[in-house]
């Protein structure tokens, strides 16, 4: 077995979700057969290299913005985990978050909904979690918002493309 370490950049304020109310969620992730050591905004995974590569993942997932318990659904080897970063100017990233997450949330609800995925708007990236055909659906709906395509013709797109698969 080939034993490997990574090294994770993780947001202050993510550290506390990592660790999980008693240590829960690092102690939940090392039961996949790695150790975890946190110092500061670093997170260092050791272990077989595919149990490393696994956990890598999950904790991006939660440096992103996920949930635990969202994060963890990469531990099914069907989903992957999508970051697309957003480098704009900070106004031009304010409109194109206020476009893709829209009105109380609805945009990103009806995205999910429609890719069937999940979604984090976090920092300057937009995460995504799922099946990859359902990922690169979503992320190509999100590409489509950041260029301005309406959000009217992006549901189109969408109920278009979901109506195909399923024939």
């Amino acid at each position: 077995m080939v034993k490997i370490i990574k090294h994770v950049l993780i947001p202050e304020e993510r550290v506390a979700v990592l660790i999980g109310r008693g240590g829960s969620v690092k102690k939940e992730l090392e039961k996949h057969g790695v150790k975890i050591a946190i110092e500061k905004e670093c997170v260092k995974i050791s272990g077989n290299a595919l149990n490393v590569m696994v956990v890598e993942s999950v904790v991006k997932a939660i440096a992103r913005g996920f949930s635990p318990e969202t994060a963890s659904s990469l531990f099914n080897e069907e989903n992957v985990l999508q970051i697309r970063p957003i480098e704009l100017e900070k106004n031009q990233l304010r409109r194109i978050k206020a476009r893709v997450i829209g009105t109380k949330g609805k945009t990103r609800k009806n995205l999910e909904l429609l890719t069937n995925t999940k979604m984090s708007i976090y920092g300057k990236t937009v995460s995504i979690i799922g099946r990859p055909d359902n990922v690169k659906l979503c992320l190509g709906s999100i590409e489509k918002l950041i260029n301005g395509s309406s959000h009217k013709f992006v549901y189109q797109y969408l109920e278009k493309r979901c109506h195909h698969n399923e024939q």
